[in-house]
């Protein structure tokens, strides 16, 4: 299915479209499809960058995600986890939190469109 795409015209002061072009290049964007998605939706779309950052980010949780689901799946089957299996997954989960924490304090403000 086609999706028909209609035009609108847009004024800018010299400073408004300098931000809009530097906002859309760093989301991957051209200024136009920039346009569409924050005016339509009210939010700035990621940018390659973020989209790194949420990438590492998530691969770190799954492992520790796995384990937790493991456990749970053997306390729903009426096997209780071992306290080392507990001890051991809690101990990964609150090392986990620091790296992640230290990921983004270390990660770049963004800077809020204005």
């Amino acid at each position: 299915m086609r999706i028909e795409l209609k035009p609108i015209t847009v004024r800018f002061t010299e400073e408004e479209k300098k931000k809009a072009e530097q906002n859309a290049t760093a989301a991957g964007l051209s200024v136009s499809r920039f346009l569409a998605k924050t005016g339509s939706k009210g939010n700035q779309p990621i940018t390659a960058e973020e989209k790194q950052f949420y990438i590492k980010i998530l691969a770190q949780i799954k492992p520790a995600a796995s384990n937790l689901n493991q456990l749970a799946a053997k306390a729903n089957a009426g096997k209780p986890p071992l306290a080392l299996e507990i001890s051991e997954t809690l101990k990964e989960l609150r090392y986990l939190i620091k790296i992640i924490k230290d990921e983004i304090d270390a990660y770049p403000k963004k800077e809020i469109i204005s």
